[in-house]
């Protein structure tokens, strides 16, 4: 599968930055959102367009990431949390993400 660049609209004229995130990165966006399919719903357009304002995106590439590898792992070690126990889960680990 191809991933292109994205062009946002009108977020030069908001952020002044550069409004393409090169495709390596967009790809580790993908990666992070497929893994946290089931408890993180933002729309890909949207989490996309955030971290093309974002001032320091791959900081906060790394925060995702690293989000979504804890989750697996707990979701493995867990493997009968129903839904309510997996965005519970999810919740925590964000917090956490905050807390640091």
């Amino acid at each position: 599968m191809k991933i292109n660049k994205i062009k946002i609209f009108n977020s030069k004229i908001i952020s002044g930055k550069e409004d393409m995130l090169p495709d390596e990165f967009v790809k580790r966006i993908i990666n992070y959102k497929e893994r946290l399919k089931e408890v993180e719903v933002t729309a890909l357009e949207d989490t996309i367009k955030d971290f093309n304002d974002d001032m320091y995106p791959e900081i906060e590439l790394c925060i995702w990431e690293n989000i979504a590898e804890k989750y697996e792992k707990s979701i493995k070690s867990l493997p009968n949390l129903d839904i309510e126990g997996k965005k519970g889960l999810f919740k925590k680990l964000l917090q956490e993400s905050f807390d640091r």
